[in-house]
């Protein structure tokens, strides 16, 4: 598809202008199809300076075929090690938005990890957890509202639920950023904050997906 036609989507992260030395990682895009699955980079609770989300990679899958045509990262953090993939169920899924779960800013002498962790969500109804979570319709129901989500599409579209991870993690979860109608997900790009030998090194701490039209 025509590069330019991928249209960026992200969530409001209220703690994001603290990381002032995290830096973006270059623009990934399917060169056929959508993603269906993803990977999360994770540093395990323990570290002297703790990282959590250090990267997110997509795997892409041709559309007239099924076929595996790609796999993408932005910007990969040094820290940590990958949970297992993440797949929507069935042949034809595809990704149509996600959230984050943040950690609060913990001032100038605290330990900032920025993410915790990732949640894609399907068509057919289905959300994926970086974490390996199970995500009931229960508690797609019962959550509230966490934090505003914000557009950077004139057409982007947000639902008012999220959804509890049960994992031994913190922070607390965005609202929802959704493709528009007929867009799927087929690209990312991520801010990192690392290599700093004497300062706070805080992993991922803000992500946009990209999508386009089948």
């Amino acid at each position: 598809f025509n590069e330019n036609s991928a249209t960026p989507i992200n969530v409001d992260n209220p703690y994001l202008d603290h990381y002032t030395d995290a830096l973006w990682g270059i623009k990934e895009l399917c060169q056929k199809g959508h993603a269906f699955a993803f990977d999360m980079k994770y540093e395990q609770p323990g570290a002297i300076d703790q990282t959590a989300v250090n990267a997110m990679k997509l795997y892409c899958r041709d559309d007239s075929d099924g076929s595996l045509s790609g796999q993408l990262v932005s910007f990969e953090g040094k820290y940590g090690q990958y949970l297992g993939l993440r797949t929507c169920p069935n042949d034809n899924d595809k990704m149509t938005g996600f959230r984050l779960q943040v950690w609060p800013y913990q001032g100038t002498f605290g330990d900032d990890w920025a993410i915790d962790n990732v949640q894609i969500a399907c068509t057919g109804n289905t959300t994926l957890d970086g974490m390996g979570n199970n995500v009931s319709e229960e508690e797609m129901k019962n959550e509230v509202r966490k934090f505003p989500a914000r557009s950077i599409s004139e057409n982007m579209e947000v639902v008012d639920i999220s959804i509890e991870s049960k994992g031994l993690i913190h922070g607390e979860w965005t609202e929802w950023a959704f493709c528009s109608d007929s867009y799927y997900i087929s690209g990312i790009q991520t801010m990192v904050g690392e290599g700093h030998p004497f300062s706070d090194d805080t992993g991922l701490t803000d992500m946009y997906l990209y999508c386009s039209t089948v």
